[in-house]
């Protein structure tokens, strides 16, 4: 009973001992392309199919930044709805025509008229040196409304307390602070996110060492008991 009660404690401690190893190599992996990555891109859909890397443009996120003044709290907001409604990763093309294989979504400024009020042009600004041309994104950010609040009438529209409208389609989010518009944030949460990751390996080596050390233990434990039973007299006397 001794001999299989350490065996069933031997063979959970090596499954976990597999686990931690799995999880701290992961992890190890992601700090690695993390660190040699500049850019931090929104997750990508499972919806999407085409390969960006042979399209001309860029996402949105990358075309645009915050004005200077705009409040920490608000850059959050609006990065929060334009996520969520699809807009903040939607592919920007230089000319508004080329073929794509598969499936992805694009956002085209000739699709809407602009905004006879405020728009995102009142928040966010073109990046210099883009893809795209600069008058081709403010065209873009023209024509969807912002205000304080989700404004009303136009067909897409971005509120600064994380609402969003995308034609009869409306929802909000929030986040604590911007992570993709703008070359300050997008660095900002790569090193964020690379002192998580190394909390998170050293957390995982510390379990990884209780493991091993508990693998070694039974180990242990195991061998005394294969010598204790080896060491019995010879019962052939008797």
């Amino acid at each position: 009973p001794v001999r299989d009660a350490l065996a069933a404690q031997r063979a959970g401690a090596d499954r976990r001992l597999v686990d931690c190893e799995a999880q701290r190599s992961a992890l190890a992996a992601e700090l690695a392309a993390v660190r040699e990555q500049r850019e931090s891109p929104p997750p990508a859909p499972p919806t999407r199919t085409a390969d960006r890397g042979v399209l001309p443009g860029a996402p949105l996120w990358q075309l645009v930044d915050f004005v200077e003044d705009v409040p920490d709290a608000t850059r959050a907001a609006v990065e929060a709805a334009l996520q969520a409604s699809g807009l903040l990763d939607a592919w920007v093309l230089p000319d508004g025509t080329a073929r794509i294989d598969g499936h992805d979504v694009l956002a085209d400024p000739r699709l809407l008229p602009a905004v006879a009020s405020r728009s995102l042009a009142d928040v966010l600004r073109p990046e210099p040196d883009a893809p795209v041309d600069a008058e081709r994104v403010r065209a873009l950010l023209r024509a969807v409304a912002f205000d304080d609040q989700l404004p009303a009438a136009h067909p897409a529209a971005v509120g600064a307390d994380g609402t969003w409208r995308l034609a009869a389609l409306t929802g909000s989010w929030a986040k604590p602070e911007p992570e993709h518009v703008g070359r300050t944030a997008r660095e900002r949460a790569r090193q964020r996110r690379i002192g998580e990751l190394e909390t998170a390996i050293a957390e995982a080596e510390e379990v990884l060492r209780t493991v091993r050390a508990q693998v070694a233990e039974l180990a242990r434990r195991t061998g005394e008991l294969a010598a204790d039973l080896a060491a019995r007299p010879d019962r052939d006397a008797l």
